[in-house]
């Protein structure tokens, strides 16, 4: 079977959330909708924070605070970009479901 075949059903499938990405503010806030631009600038904001920290651990400093977690349904080419990236954020800590 076909990846890209396969994803179909995840395009398609009523459970799809549409809408536009939400945030919620505080552990018992509502989910507000933002516009992706902001969304992807919190992402990003957040990550770089984190990266410029050190909180005092020498072997969980900077970059290696963040684990980035793959997917199966990524094509080999996908997951070369992917790990590409996760070492151009400066950390080895990825995972991916593929393996299993």
């Amino acid at each position: 079977m076909l990846k890209r075949r396969s994803n179909i059903g995840l395009v398609n499938s009523p459970q799809r959330i549409t809408d536009g990405p939400k945030v919620r503010y505080g552990s018992g806030g509502t989910w507000q909708s933002i516009s992706w631009q902001d969304a992807i600038s919190g992402i990003a904001d957040t990550l770089l924070s984190i990266k410029s920290t050190s909180p005092g651990l020498p072997n969980y400093a900077g970059a290696d605070q963040v684990a980035f977690m793959g997917s199966s349904h990524m094509t080999n080419e996908e997951c070369y970009f992917y790990r590409k990236l996760i070492a151009l954020f400066g950390t080895n800590n990825t995972e991916n479901q593929a393996r299993i």
